[in-house]
């Protein structure tokens, strides 16, 4: 188990759960970029981040549901401060993700940089009510809605999007 703070180094191999975040501050990363596998059961998301101040880095996470979700676990609550970076996203050897490679929904200062999301059937990064978004050098490809949806709620808080891949 985790505490606030704490920094886990995952060896390569592959985990076959759904790996969730929710003590504030955890810095979950690979020793070796892309090494680690992240590979649910069907059906389930791959990371669910649900505390803020972390970091997650480093990862392949193949989902047939959803790569990866960062949402309070209650309805209303607001993340703030969560990162994400260096991740690869992409479907199962025999199939496609359901919905999204990566969903942030209401939070505040999320970081997406370097990551890479292939496969998705809706979008593949979607940020929603959100202020103060941060994305950075990630590539989308094969997503069938969108390949980058930011709505930043009501009244909205600008982002900083930029150089972004599309494909």
């Amino acid at each position: 188990y985790a505490s606030t703070g704490d920094v886990i180094v995952v060896q390569p191999g592959t985990c076959t759960a759904t790996v969730t975040i929710d003590v504030p501050g955890v810095t979950l990363r690979t020793a070796t970029p892309l090494a680690t596998v992240i590979s649910p059961p069907a059906g389930a998301a791959g990371i669910a981040v649900r505390a803020g101040g972390g970091l997650v880095e480093g990862f392949v996470v193949r989902s047939d549901k959803e790569g990866v979700i960062v949402a309070a676990k209650k309805a209303g609550e607001v993340l703030s401060r969560v990162r994400l970076r260096g991740l690869r996203i992409e479907p199962p050897p025999a199939g496609g993700i359901a919905t999204n490679g990566i969903r942030a929904q209401d939070v505040d200062r999320v970081r997406i940089e370097s990551c890479t999301v292939d496969g998705a059937e809706q979008q593949g990064i979607v940020v929603k009510r959100a202020s103060r978004s941060w994305l950075r050098n990630n590539r989308v490809t094969r997503s069938g809605e969108w390949g980058i949806h930011v709505d930043n709620g009501d009244p909205p808080a600008p982002a900083t999007i930029a150089g972004q891949i599309v494909a």
